[in-house]
């Protein structure tokens, strides 16, 4: 039986570019999906624009709150779903059959694909995931949560995204569901989503780095982590100018 998605779309002052994340996900041609918006009280226009796709919109919030990540928890529980998918606000979906293919994709814990990577500049690339991922992989790497779609019981069994990690609790979410918790999952081998720089995540690089490093730490062994481990602590001791606490 094919299955439902949510699309969870978390937004503030995307005006510029949430119209391209509207459009993109209006066109797909599987419609056995919902459109979870949680909007962080935009006032630049975004809200206009969203209005404008209110009859495609199945949740729709618009309040303060603790960061991207509580928003997408928020997200999560509103979400009915047997796949969730976090398409945020300036990022779409690749084509109009993005959703049919991972549709078509065989029954797993998390179906995933390629991400093609938008530079401020105009560039591009695309970012290719290998069909197995290995602890070793999820050592060095992470799934792009733009790509990811994620089956909601995992949230139910496993938790949701740890909201006292500021930019990178979606890599300690994979490595939790994926590592820890030995999660299924299969690779689709196109690109299913564009990431559009300029997160958090691109403009705090170190504190990208450090969160990181905290989560490896906490879940790998020492076989896999220990030698980056004391190297990157022998930086952060002695380069606190780019290792802030």
């Amino acid at each position: 039986m094919a299955p439902k998605f949510s699309i969870i779309t978390v937004c503030r002052n995307e005006a510029e570019n949430i119209r391209q994340t509207c459009e993109s996900i209006c066109s797909q041609t599987y419609s056995d999906f919902e459109w979870i918006i949680i909007d962080g009280e935009s006032t630049d226009g975004t809200l206009d624009i969203l209005a404008e796709y209110s009859s495609k919109i199945s949740c729709f919030v618009s309040e303060p709150d603790g960061g991207i990540y509580d928003a997408m928890n928020k997200g999560v529980q509103r979400a009915t779903g047997e796949y969730l998918l976090f398409l945020n606000g300036g990022d779409y979906l690749a084509d109009e059959c993005a959703l049919a293919r991972v549709a078509a994709a065989p029954d797993r814990d998390v179906l995933y694909g390629d991400l093609l990577y938008l530079r401020d500049d105009g560039t591009s690339y695309i970012q290719a995931f290998p069909d197995m991922l290995s602890s070793g992989f999820l050592a060095r790497r992470t799934l792009p949560h733009q790509a990811s779609f994620i089956r909601r019981g995992l949230f139910l069994r496993y938790g949701m995204y740890d909201t006292s990690i500021r930019i990178s609790a979606d890599y300690d979410l994979f490595v939790r569901f994926l590592h820890v918790h030995k999660a299924s999952y299969f690779h689709i081998p196109c690109v299913l989503a564009v990431f559009r720089s300029g997160g958090i995540s691109c403009l705090k690089p170190h504190l990208n780095a450090m969160e990181y490093h905290e989560i490896r730490k906490k879940h790998f062994s020492w076989l896999l982590y220990g030698r980056k481990r004391l190297k990157t602590e022998w930086r952060i001791r002695f380069d606190r100018s780019r290792f802030p606490k």
